[in-house]
């Protein structure tokens, strides 16, 4: 059944570029906004979490403090710390350190998973500037649960990745220059929507978001929502399977890691390149074993066993000399 239902979640997604794309929309957005705004921005573990205190400098809006379980209100932002995944709970905000998704915690794809499940039509979702083409398959249960979709120019974006992929991807309710983005959300919020109050979720986004929350998904569920893809996790190097999300191909261990087929394949050239380098350190530890073992050798007068390191340390010198230029390439 159709009815006219406020819009009053708007979730942001972005990366490279991000900093500056959000004080722009923060600083245009109206102190009496009746919305919350859930921001993830892709941080290492590592980062400082000075986002907060950035756009408390030109928002209007309150900044809130974000912890596990707290209730969104409008009129606030909230930003995902390092290192966590935000999502969505019934009205309330959970922290989780579930599976990476793209390589990343905090990830945009579980936030707007679980702001689609928990506020359906109301959820604004929006993508912004960055690398690579996480968010894509966020904006699509976005879409899929009945919310509004809103992706910036590419043309706009300091880095059109994502943005791009969105639109190929999943496309978009409305494509806007960053410059009319806060007035367009603000819009937005003001303007009811039409829409069914209650979409049926897939099993594909069940799933998914019990991931991000740290559930047990068993094999058999796994096969419901995909095929097994014959390559292994870059992370935990457990099986994956091939999920088919609309245009958007993608994968996922039944621990929960997730990519898109172009993060997959940042994440093997990653994987690959430290098991090279790991084969490097065995090589160099072996030439070093060997080395005393010839000592040992020649203390005894062993000439055979002497010839027999020789060999050894030349294989291995020129194994590791094709090694490095593998890794020189790789690069």
């Amino acid at each position: 059944m159709k009815k006219m239902i406020a819009r009053d979640l708007i979730v942001i997604g972005t990366s490279a570029g991000g900093v500056e794309a959000l004080q722009v929309v923060a600083r245009g957005l109206p102190r009496d906004l009746q919305a919350a705004v859930l921001i993830v921005i892709h941080l290492s573990a590592e980062s400082p979490y000075l986002l907060p205190e950035i756009l408390r400098k030109v928002s209007p809006l309150e900044i809130a403090n974000v912890s596990d379980g707290v209730r969104i209100e409008s009129g606030k932002v909230y930003v995902a710390p390092p290192d966590c995944h935000l999502l969505v709970k019934a009205n309330t905000l959970k922290l989780s350190k579930g599976p990476k998704e793209n390589r990343s915690r905090p990830a945009i794809d579980p936030l707007f998973r679980t702001a689609a499940a928990a506020y359906g039509p109301r959820v604004i979702g929006v993508i912004l500037t960055g690398m690579l083409d996480d968010g894509s398959a966020g904006l699509s249960a976005v879409k899929e649960c009945g919310g509004t979709t809103v992706v910036q120019d590419p043309a706009d974006a300091l880095y059109p990745s994502m943005p791009q992929s969105a639109l190929r991807y999943v496309g978009a309710d409305y494509t806007v220059l960053l410059a009319g983005l806060a007035p367009l959300l603000t819009r937005l919020v003001q303007e009811p929507t039409n829409a069914l109050e209650n979409v049926p979720r897939s099993k594909l986004n069940q799933i998914e978001s019990r991931f991000s929350e740290m559930s047990t998904i068993d094999r058999h569920e796994m096969d419901a929502i995909g095929s097994q893809a014959g390559v292994s996790c870059p992370e935990c190097h457990g099986p994956m399977w091939k999920i088919k999300d609309g245009k958007l191909q993608r994968y996922r261990c039944h621990v929960g890691h997730a990519y898109t087929a172009q993060t997959m394949a940042e994440g093997q050239i990653e994987a690959q390149e430290a098991h090279l380098w790991q084969a490097l350190r065995l090589m160099k530890e072996r030439i070093s074993l060997i080395g005393e073992m010839r000592r040992q050798a020649e203390d005894d007068q062993r000439q055979s066993d002497i010839d027999g390191c020789d060999g050894q340390i030349r294989y291995l010198e020129r194994s590791i000399a094709e090694l490095q230029g593998i890794l020189q390439c790789a690069k």
